[in-house]
């Protein structure tokens, strides 16, 4: 859910690290892949799971954005504790909620979701209900991810408010490991790939990951991410260990698989902390400027929209589309999961973003409005 990622808590103003914000079509666009390209086409080597990944790093990364404007705020003595956590919650649920609420109860309305799935669906835990059911299908299915996502949020908001500065990174590495321990653990017990994806603490890994890209950079500076050398060392060895992975899965959908293919497999955080802090540094040339540029930057924002809404394009789509050739096919479901993202952004979302204004994470000084109005 920002998955800027505004799932969950992408500021108002992404000024500060817009090519990360940028990273967003990237994940909706690979998870819409996979669910709109038939088998033989993808031949199991494009999952959703990638886009997943990388939209989960950017939640975290936001999540805990959003929590240092806060805890700037409280440090400074411009907000009190209670008010802090308060605003922060507050500003980063106005940011997914309304959109992901409106679809819920145009479920409700319409129909077509099981009663067992509903309390689920509406608590943000449907994760949960898809691992006691034991599996994850129909147009509901992606609603996994932003459960997730949002429980980190709700559990990790407060880590990063109140926590002794010292410990913020620590914390978030230890979270990087919980994931991957976590992963080992349960596949080592031959535990289901439904149990590896939607546990919640399996992909702790990708989520702190995020948070530990931007505490690092906020510590040390951007820049200084982008000039260690580690950084590249570690995408020159996660590109190659990625696609190994994607290799693995050629056309062996539901095979029964070793310990060691399934770690391979699922192991993609070191590719999403180095991207993500190569783009909160900032990346030169070409994919840099299209990454920050304002156009860019508009369908990122409508990301929160398209990813809860993709999965119901083809239903109004199929008919219109048969016969149609595929890459023409996968255009126009595109083009109609883009335009509903804007539309919402701009009708819809765009209402709960200044009602988010309302609880700021600075209390403004003496003179700032009218240093607004002059600007």
């Amino acid at each position: 859910m920002n998955p800027t990622l505004e799932v969950v808590g992408a500021p108002r103003k992404e000024s500060c690290y817009p090519q990360v914000g940028g990273l967003a079509v990237f994940g909706v666009a690979i998870v819409c892949l996979h669910h709109w390209l038939p088998p033989t086409v993808t031949h199991g080597v494009l999952r959703g799971a990638y886009g997943a990944e990388l939209l989960f790093g950017l939640a975290g990364f936001f999540t805990t954005l959003l929590a240092l404007r806060a805890r700037r705020a409280l440090e400074s003595g411009r907000l009190t504790r209670r008010t802090a956590l308060r605003n922060a919650y507050l500003q980063g649920a106005l940011r997914v909620l309304p959109v992901y609420v409106a679809l819920l109860l145009s479920i409700l309305v319409f129909g077509g979701v099981n009663n067992d799935a509903q309390l689920s669906l509406w608590t943000l835990t449907y994760n949960f209900h898809a691992l006691l059911k034991g599996e994850l299908s129909g147009t509901l299915a992606h609603l996994w991810a932003p459960s997730i996502a949002f429980q980190f949020f709700v559990v990790w908001t407060p880590c990063a408010l109140f926590l002794a500065r010292r410990h913020l990174i620590p914390v978030a590495v230890a979270t990087v490991a919980m994931g991957f321990a976590a992963r080992l653990f349960l596949a080592s017990g031959g535990a289901a790939p439904i149990v590896l994806r939607c546990a919640g603490v399996t992909s702790l890994d990708a989520l702190g990951s995020g948070a530990l890209v931007l505490l690092l950079a906020e510590r040390f500076g951007p820049s200084v991410l982008a000039s260690k050398r580690g950084i590249r060392a570690l995408l020159a060895l996660a590109v190659p260990w990625v696609l190994w992975g994607m290799a693995l899965q050629y056309d062996r959908t539901g095979a029964q698989r070793p310990l060691w293919e399934t770690l391979v497999i699922t192991t993609k955080a070191p590719l999403t902390f180095a991207v993500l802090a190569l783009a909160a540094a900032g990346l030169g040339g070409a994919t840099g400027r299209i990454l920050s540029s304002r156009p860019w930057l508009g369908v990122a924002r409508a990301t929160v929209a398209a990813y809860l809404l993709h999965a119901f394009v083809p239903l109004l789509l199929r008919k219109a589309s048969s016969g149609v050739p595929l890459p023409l096919e996968f255009l126009l479901f595109g083009a109609l999961t883009v335009g509903l993202g804007l539309a919402s952004r701009a009708f819809f979302e765009g209402r709960f973003l200044r009602l988010a204004d309302r609880f700021p994470l600075e209390e403004p000084r003496p003179g700032d409005g009218e240093e607004r109005r002059a600007a």
